[in-house]
């Protein structure tokens, strides 16, 4: 593709026809509805899906220009940026959410990579394909809009040469050098051993469910946050009833009693979705959202010390820049025995030693806290954006590796 970029990228027929029937589905489906409710689809803007074969060029393209672009630098940098495949607006149903150009722009990954550093966090490329003439279809850049307006279709730069491609929520992809699909629900109930004090599910109401439902993602955002900060870091999660733990830590010099700003915030929050959900009017409901958003921010920051940062599941803060030591005695790593999974689809576990495992020291005091204090859970960030999740099962440690890809 590009002589000077020390990359290899290939992208096989079958994922590409995978990837060309799902959106297609998707977009059939949308269609057929639109056709019973003309308002809809005139408030949509839904038309007949174009073929498989053509959105499967489309896809091609969108994935090598994008990949090409990510590893591409502006201003000595590199930036993340969402594209997404969608129809321009009508002239006359432009708003200003949308930033329309013209003339358009060639998609190409020199123009991508310029117009990165222009977007927000919550805006997006827009491309969608036009005639070039001589029966040659081309995509072209048409403008920005924000991310929450659109088609299902959307691939993210999120690391150099590291890209992942979503198809409304229900599909995603990891595309680096190969590209693989992401069984996208097949963890979530990674972190059901360490959610917050929670009534027993005969017990819930309504109410008590929609507030899980929101602490849910929690632990999942501090590990994104974690792996923003850029530092690398470790998060252990401590069972309320885990009376034991502190047998394989070293505190260091970094002592206090338990902080608990975090669990307060949690509970503000817990509270305004709970009165919100029975009906009730909430008087400032955003501020116990923005005040849990900074916590989770907080959170992860911690991690950014050397060591570990310890929490219980109702986010009180136990200790940061803990050092990890064995609770027991034993020969050598080998003792250690590991199920490792990852996030791609149709994907099975691989059975290794941890003496066996590349990893560095964070990682592997990771695998043995988890094994040595049951029920514990632990996040590790890498300084290159790989997220792990440790945690015993039975005689085993499981690893998920590659969670990036799950939260992202």
């Amino acid at each position: 593709m590009n002589g000077k970029d020390n990359k290899t990228f290939a992208l096989t027929r079958s994922f590409l026809r995978e990837i060309a029937e799902l959106y297609h589905e998707i977009e059939t489906n949308a269609f057929e509805f639109a056709k019973e409710s003309a308002s809809f689809a005139r408030a949509h803007g839904v038309r007949k899906p174009f073929s498989r074969r053509r959105i499967q060029e489309h896809v091609k393209k969108l994935l090598e220009v994008s990949f090409w672009a990510s590893l591409k630098t502006e201003e000595g940098r590199h930036h993340q940026f969402a594209v997404v495949y969608a129809r321009p607006p009508e002239t006359n149903a432009a708003s200003n959410d949308y930033v329309v150009f013209n003339p358009r722009f060639a998609f190409d990954a020199e123009i991508l990579a310029k117009l990165a550093p222009a977007l927000q966090s919550t805006h997006t490329v827009r491309v969608w394909p036009k005639m070039a003439g001589a029966g040659k279809e081309e995509l072209e850049i048409w403008g920005f809009a924000p991310l929450s307006e659109g088609p299902p279709l959307v691939v993210t730069a999120i690391e150099p040469g590291q890209i992942i491609l979503t198809i409304s929520d229900m599909w995603k992809a990891m595309i680096t050098e190969r590209a693989e699909l992401v069984d996208v629900g097949k963890y979530d109930d990674i972190f059901s051993s360490v959610q917050p004090t929670r009534l027993t599910q005969k017990d819930a109401t309504v109410e008590e469910r929609i507030v899980e439902d929101h602490r849910r993602p929690d632990l999942e955002r501090i590990a994104v946050a974690m792996r923003g900060h850029g530092h690398g870091g470790m998060l252990l999660v401590i069972p309320n009833d885990n009376t034991t733990w502190d047998a394989s830590i070293d505190k260091g010099k970094f002592r206090f009693s338990p902080y608990g700003k975090f669990k307060k915030d949690l509970e503000k929050r817990d509270e305004a979705v709970r009165q919100f959900a029975s009906g009730s009017t909430v008087r400032n409901f955003h501020s116990p959202f923005e005040n849990m958003e900074q916590s989770i921010n907080a959170i992860a920051q911690f991690t950014a010390v050397d060591g570990a940062t310890i929490i219980t599941p109702d986010r009180v803060l136990l200790g940061f820049g803990v050092k990890i030591k064995p609770r027991t005695e034993r020969s050598s790593d080998e003792n250690y025995k590991l199920a490792i999974a990852n996030p791609f689809y149709k994907s099975e576990l691989e059975f290794e030693n941890l003496s066996d495992m590349p990893w560095g020291t964070r990682h592997k005091a990771a695998a043995r806290f988890v094994y040595d204090q049951e029920g514990t859970v632990a996040i590790v960030a890498s300084a290159d954006g790989r997220l792990s999740v440790f945690k015993r099962d039975k005689r085993k440690i499981f690893v998920l590796t590659n969670a990036q890809f799950l939260w992202l």
